[in-house]
């Protein structure tokens, strides 16, 4: 069953009016979908989204019933009395993924500074290009991804 349009707008007008992730939900019907929640969710830079809600369903086993997304943008269902308890797992698994706005700003202009260092004008312009590549939320996504594969392989 697609998503409400209602939900499905609302979600990117919060992100954009509040600079944060926003994940809006909506009662998904009478029969079968009784008590449960279909939300769609928008992010922003530094936080990939389809991550965050994979370390949720991870670190709480049946919360997210299905789930589906990118690092921009994802789609779920849940159950309405799980609400509560998701939205509290949903804001740590946030601030665990979340990349700082201001470290990425220092990394990249770093990185921008020692390409000046480095190369002539036209290599430059090459090697910058990569690095905006390197600091895209898709790249991020795969690189959180990989801290918390590397992260669970050294836990006890």
């Amino acid at each position: 069953m697609p998503l409400d349009a209602p939900v499905t707008t609302t979600a990117p007008r919060l992100r954009e009016r509040l600079h944060r992730p926003v994940v809006c939900f909506a009662r998904a019907g009478d029969g079968n979908n009784a008590g449960l929640l279909r939300g769609s969710g928008r992010s922003i830079p530094g936080l990939h989204l389809r991550d965050c809600l994979d370390l949720v369903a991870k670190r709480e086993p049946g919360l997210i019933l299905r789930f589906g997304g990118h690092a921009q943008a994802a789609g779920l269902t849940l159950r309405e009395r799980d609400f509560e308890r998701f939205a509290g797992a949903l804001e740590r698994a946030a601030e665990y993924l979340a990349l700082p706005p201001a470290a990425m700003a220092r990394t990249r202009a770093l990185c921008r500074s020692r390409l000046r260092e480095l190369f002539d004008e036209q290599q430059e312009a090459t090697f910058a290009r990569f690095v905006d590549d390197w600091f895209s939320v898709e790249t991020q996504g795969a690189m959180h991804a990989l801290v918390e594969r590397l992260r669970a392989k050294s836990a006890p």
